[in-house]
């Protein structure tokens, strides 16, 4: 019997050997490179090109490989396995010519013959979007509107003029969405310069519009006007340590407003805000601390409502006006747990709700969180602030 195992993993072993000397021989040894694909055509497209072309007949044809420069001494590379016969390109900053050029490899390395082309690509998306722009006032700053056909990843900066007359950035939209409609806020009602421009992740940078305009008066909510209105669908936030007030004290960080597990869900808070008014918008603050940020029972998706009936106690929304819906984006879209220095940057400036500039007065407005953090129903917030134009009150 032990020599039958013997005899076993004799063959086994030798098997083995044979099958790692087969692994480590089988690469190619010849030294003839392969040739060039051929039929190369190219369509241009937004920043870049589609280039498509037929491969050779080459047993041992590995890739397809492209060099390009999207700007002085910047090079990148687009390659391709054998099973495909297309590459794309892109990265350019402007329609003026380009060069490229195209060659493959086979399993040995050899390089065939370079081919160069040249072509103009159609106009880049951060060029079209910054084309797009369309301003106009809006409560205490200027309104963007803009269109990214192309869904293109792009940073649209806002900059304005400081105390000495010079322009410096005061807010930056990351987005890849088709249409942007963003705001900038925090100004006094009095004429003020705005440049606005756009940036690609290549680093291409569009030309910057000046705008002057005047921003539309508005101001903070007095706070200690602000009262919870309870009723039979308000979750109770007086969990924890916190309160309702708690989130009216402008202290941010671990003061706050706590639910415990809402057993009919979604969450909501009724408010009344003291006063009927135009409101423009509601900024709000996360529980902000590494264990909590953009998690836990931290918001995630949520409406806003306002009515100026006093509201049935059976907390229906019937008289209410839907003022939008709301999403918070965690700017390093790093997985639940794990935050980047500027994920707790945004979460410490606050999250803004821009409210329709065409909605009327309101004196109650209604929270509703549709989706927390972790996927639960419960829900803690630090600290809400609400600034529009203030009505006399009723």
């Amino acid at each position: 019997m032990k020599k039958y195992i013997n005899i076993v993993l004799f063959i086994f072993l030798f098997a083995q050997a044979c099958k790692e000397d087969d692994v480590l021989t089988h690469a190619a040894e010849d030294s003839v490179p392969p040739a060039n694909v051929t039929e190369v055509k190219i369509t241009p497209k937004f920043g870049g090109a589609s280039v498509s072309y037929l491969l050779p007949n080459d047993r041992d044809l590995h890739m397809v490989r492209i060099d390009y420069e999207i700007s002085p001494g910047k090079w990148r590379t687009s390659t391709s396995t054998v099973f495909n016969n297309e590459l794309e390109i892109g990265g350019f900053g402007d329609t003026k010519e380009k060069k490229f050029v195209i060659y493959t490899l086979d399993r040995s390395g050899n390089k065939s013959d370079e081919a160069e082309y040249t072509f103009n690509p159609l106009t880049p998306p951060h060029q079209l979007i910054r084309q797009s722009f369309k301003t106009a006032p809006d409560f205490g700053g200027l309104h963007l509107n803009w269109v990214n056909t192309a869904q293109a990843e792009v940073a649209v900066y806002v900059l304005t003029k400081n105390d000495d007359g010079e322009l410096e950035e005061k807010e930056t939209f990351y987005s890849s969405l088709k249409e942007g409609d963003e705001a900038v806020r925090g100004f006094k009602a009095e004429e003020r310069t705005f440049g606005l421009y756009v940036r690609d992740r290549w680093d291409n940078y569009s030309d910057t519009l000046i705008v002057k305009l005047t921003p539309i008066y508005e101001e903070k909510f007095d706070k200690s006007k602000i009262k919870e209105v309870r009723l039979d669908n308000s979750v109770n936030l007086n969990n924890y340590g916190g309160n309702f007030q708690k989130m009216f004290n402008d202290k941010i960080g671990n003061d706050f407003g706590h639910s415990q597990i809402v057993a009919n869900p979604p969450a909501t808070i009724t408010m009344d805000l003291g006063v009927k008014a135009k409101i423009s918008r509601f900024v709000w603050w996360q529980r902000i601390s590494p264990e909590w940020v953009y998690g836990h029972c931290n918001p995630r998706r949520w409406e806003l409502w306002g009515t100026n009936e006093k509201p049935s106690k059976d907390g229906s929304n019937s008289g209410w006006t839907k003022l939008g819906t709301y999403e918070s984006i965690k700017p390093s879209g790093l997985p639940d747990g794990q935050h980047s220095d500027e994920d707790m940057q945004a979460a410490k400036s606050g999250e803004e709700c821009i409210i329709p500039i065409d909605a009327p007065p309101f004196r109650y407005l209604r929270y509703i969180m549709l989706e927390n953090w972790s996927g639960g129903t419960d829900i803690h917030i630090s600290e809400i602030s609400i600034f529009g134009q203030l009505k006399k009150s009723e």
